[in-house]
């Protein structure tokens, strides 16, 4: 089974949510404030330079949340897993959908105007 993997700080009631509704057809993995530590690149973040107009924390773990779940994913020894933001509602199952993705190594979601 692949697994949804989700990369969270803090304690918000909507990540609750997150949680329990991509858990109804897939084993989802969550990375916690205490795992973010465990699997975090101390060295990217030693070279990290911000440029951005947003939060340097902010900015810092977009970066940094590659590093952790690659970490994470070794640890692990999971080979392959399906990401999302902690502030997405996801309601497929992702096995299933894996036949439309099996041919790409990374894939991106992107919002359409409906």
């Amino acid at each position: 089974m692949i697994p949804v993997i989700v990369i969270h700080r803090g304690n918000q009631d909507y990540f609750n949510i997150v949680v329990q509704q991509a858990s109804k057809n897939n084993n989802v993995h969550v990375i916690n404030d205490e795992l973010i530590n465990t699997h975090l690149t101390p060295e990217f973040s030693n070279v990290y330079k911000h440029l951005s107009t947003n939060d340097y924390n902010f900015e810092l773990m977009c970066f940094n949340r590659w590093f952790i779940l690659l970490n994470y994913m070794k640890a692990k020894n999971i080979n392959m897993c399906f990401h999302i933001d902690s502030d997405v509602l996801l309601f497929s199952d992702v096995e299933k959908d894996y036949i439309n993705y099996e041919q790409y190594d990374f894939t991106l979601s992107h919002r359409t105007r409906l």
